[in-house]
């Protein structure tokens, strides 16, 4: 009599540890497929933020011939620096979330295909760009002002901030395949959003009229965090450390319960218009 072997995966263990696999194949795919034929590669990951920073270095140094508060042309470098971080992890999940299920219809038509993997892909591969923006960024701010105890808690703090890029890039991605008109309203809403969001100053640089914008604004919270923790500078905050870091946990809560009822909506209606 032969026995038969007992599987000791429960069906929603194995459930999870598919979706696990699915998740980081594809992942590695996107990634793989982002930077092919380029000479750079991962690179670019740390190419764009320096790029970027040097065009608003440039105009505050050399255009302007002075620098905020007196402080010295590498000292705001590394300071816009540690706020264009958060903000291109921001803007690229948004960008790619919001294009997230149209470039994966194959998949997201498949009946059996767990769709809700489809903005975590995408924003767990923006989350390895920043990780990589975010090492050279440690680097400088050890090399010119010294790091912080507080910069250990950058890891913890960009997984809740993907939690809520996942919610962001989930809706954003299903709202977009009904309506068009979002893939050209967002990307100008971006370029707007940079300088309205704390990202190149901080929150208490603004007139005592504008300061309002700052505190209704979420994003203002997401980036004044990690410019906080990497800084060391708690004066980088939009109301306190305190408060901007409960924003920010109460925002990730909120979007993530949104996020489970939108998905209801994205397999019932958004599938069949791809």
């Amino acid at each position: 009599m032969t026995s038969v072997a007992h599987d000791p995966l429960s069906p929603a263990r194995r459930r999870t540890l598919h979706r696990l696999h699915v998740l980081t194949e594809l992942t590695w795919y996107e990634v793989r497929q982002s930077y092919a034929g380029t000479a750079a590669g991962l690179l670019w990951a740390v190419l764009e933020p320096l790029l970027l920073l040097g065009t608003y270095v440039l105009l505050y140094v050399v255009f302007r011939g002075s620098t905020p508060g007196g402080a010295s042309g590498l000292d705001l470098a590394v300071m816009m620096f540690a706020g264009l971080v958060p903000w291109l992890f921001f803007a690229n999940c948004v960008s790619r979330g919001l294009a997230s299920y149209q470039s994966h219809t194959p998949l997201v038509r498949q009946i059996n295909f767990p769709i809700e993997l489809i903005p975590v892909v995408s924003v767990v591969q923006v989350l390895i760009e920043t990780l990589i923006a975010s090492v050279l960024l440690l680097s400088l701010i050890a090399m010119t002002r010294g790091l912080s105890a507080a910069a250990l808690l950058l890891v913890p703090y960009y997984l809740l901030f993907a939690v809520f890029m996942v919610c962001v890039a989930s809706v954003i991605g299903g709202i977009a395949v009904m309506l068009p008109d979002l893939r050209r309203i967002v990307p100008v809403a971006l370029r707007i959003g940079i300088f309205l969001s704390p990202v190149l100053y901080a929150a208490s640089d603004l007139p005592e009229s504008l300061r309002p914008l700052a505190t209704i604004n979420p994003v203002a919270y997401f980036v004044a965090v990690p410019k906080m923790l990497v800084l060391g500078d708690a004066g980088r905050a939009v109301v306190s450390p305190a408060v901007d870091t409960l924003v920010c946990v109460t925002i990730s809560v909120m979007s993530a319960a949104v996020a489970i009822v939108f998905h209801r909506y994205v397999r019932s209606t958004v599938v069949d218009h791809l």
